[in-house]
């Protein structure tokens, strides 16, 4: 199906071990406080783009979305 690039659906194995280790590198409760800033700052420009312009909520959304994955793995 060409989904092996995504780790949960990789067998395990050492290419496996290397992609869980990065993960719980950057995700793990320790860090969250880290992540905070960049949260807020994404939750705050998600308001102000949905009070400006309500009707566009799903892009608001995701733009949102991909504003705190991109900050967190900046």
């Amino acid at each position: 199906m060409g989904w092996d690039w995504a780790m949960t659906m990789m067998p395990y194995g050492p290419r496996w071990r290397r992609h869980r280790t990065k993960f719980q590198k950057h995700f793990h409760a320790n860090l969250s406080p880290l992540y905070q800033p960049t949260q807020m700052e994404e939750v705050h420009t998600l308001l102000r783009n949905l009070l400006t312009n309500p009707d566009n909520f799903n892009h608001h959304i995701r733009r949102s979305d991909q504003g705190i994955s991109l900050g967190i793995n900046s």
